[in-house]
């Protein structure tokens, strides 16, 4: 499991949008799938075990299983002895254990990216990716996402600048900008008609319209009390969304997805 894409299921319906999307990112960054279950005891480690033989037996592409004993709350810990380095979470109609908020509390200390997608929207290739940039340092760490989706997965990259009148965003955008010329990344700019404020949601828009099959984005440094009544803007954002959204915790040691 060591290195591994994980995708998060309730074992009560098999994440078919979801595995098809984490198969195609992990054979082009040729790390191993797991598709990993919570189990809140014992008991239901052995109900949970034929579930997930059952899956391997009915799909002909060869991935790992994983059930762990914990909650939400411990996430962070199971997918850190994992040495995962990419988390996906498959949203659906059909049942409602994973809420998007208790989702987003139990994904705050992440070291690696992880991506929401929604069982009812069938995902595209991620082959365009939609990067808001705004005036955040952390900012610059969705450039070296982007480099290894376009390195290793063929994407094409979008870089959408905040509509700011100061220099900050500008300055990211000239960092991600060098970041991508050492690996010979080829990028278009898109200048935004929001400000830093809002750069994300439009990029969201734009994707959910057409223009990209994902979006690189930042959760919020700190919940507010607006966003512990309402929930932080990432909870809208992947509520609306009609492509996957991968997000990146404000922090300086992330993992590199192709490391």
């Amino acid at each position: 499991m060591k290195g591994s894409i994980v995708i998060l299921c309730d074992v009560r319906y098999f994440p078919t949008q979801a595995f098809r999307l984490a198969l195609e990112v992990a054979n082009s960054f040729d790390k191993p799938l797991c598709l990993l279950s919570l189990a809140s005891n014992a008991k239901d480690v052995i109900d949970i075990e034929p579930i997930h033989l059952q899956w391997k037996r009915q799909n002909e592409q060869p991935f790992l299983t994983h059930c762990a004993l914990g909650s939400l709350s411990s996430l962070s810990t199971v997918l850190s002895e994992m040495e995962a380095v990419m988390l996906i979470m498959s949203l659906t109609q059909k049942v409602h254990s994973y809420r998007i908020m208790p989702l987003l509390r139990a994904c705050r200390d992440l070291r690696i990216p992880y991506v929401f997608t929604k069982e009812e929207i069938s995902p595209s290739s991620l082959k365009r990716w939609l990067v808001p940039v705004s005036f955040l340092p952390e900012e610059k760490e969705k450039g070296v996402i982007a480099s290894s989706f376009a390195r290793f997965h063929g994407s094409s990259v979008d870089l959408l600048l905040a509509n700011d009148y100061g220099t900050r965003a500008a300055s990211n955008l000239d960092a991600i900008q060098s970041l991508f010329s050492k690996f010979s990344v080829s990028y278009q700019i898109v200048k935004g008609v929001k400000d830093s404020f809002s750069i994300q949601q439009e990029a969201v828009k734009r994707a959910s319209r057409g223009e990209a099959d994902g979006v690189i984005l930042t959760a919020s440094r700190e919940y507010g009390l607006d966003d512990l009544i309402f929930g932080p803007p990432e909870r809208k954002m992947i509520a609306t969304s009609r492509v996957p959204l991968l997000f990146l915790n404000p922090r300086s040691d992330l993992y590199v997805l192709c490391g």
